[in-house]
């Protein structure tokens, strides 16, 4: 009888890693992860611009539906100063409470967690105000900046373009 017995795959002594190769893996993991991170925030930034632009837009048009409903005045004061606006309806200007995503009837994009927004050049008809008469139609037309894009309300319809 043949006594040759083969092991295959015999397990070595020196299988695993070593503690200088977990530490060398996780530091390029650490590399890559703040790269990552730092990239994102990046590219969430403009994001943030164009929703805070979207959400000046919405509240345009909920503004309109809100005035055609109601049958009153709807006022919209923008802050060139504070980068918020305000909402009040009625020819007494009392603030609108339970307007969306506003409180008291102010809309602050620092509150919205938009980031810093640069809300500028307000003019309709020479004032701050937009006024959206009972029947959603505006008093007067114009125009502002939200982050160096114009906004564009127009006279007749209330639509709003970007520039």
């Amino acid at each position: 009888m043949n006594q040759n017995i083969r092991f295959y795959n015999k397990p070595s002594n020196n299988a695993g890693f070593t503690f200088v190769e977990l530490i060398i893996t996780i530091l390029v993991l650490g590399i890559m992860a703040s790269l990552a991170i730092y990239n994102g925030s990046r590219i969430t930034s403009p994001h943030k611009r164009s929703l805070a632009l979207q959400q000046v837009i919405d509240d345009i048009n909920y503004a309109r539906t809100l005035a055609i409903s109601t049958n009153e005045l709807i006022t919209i004061e923008f802050s060139d100063s504070d980068d918020d606006y305000r909402i009040f309806k009625g020819q007494s200007n009392i603030p609108v409470q339970d307007f969306p995503n506003g409180v008291s009837g102010v809309v602050d994009f620092l509150n919205l967690n938009l980031g810093p927004t640069d809300l500028s050049n307000v003019n309709f008809d020479g004032t701050n105000r937009l006024r959206l008469l009972p029947d959603g139609v505006p008093e007067s037309g114009g125009t502002l900046t939200i982050n160096d894009v114009t906004l564009t309300v127009n006279e007749l319809t209330g639509k709003c373009t970007i520039n």
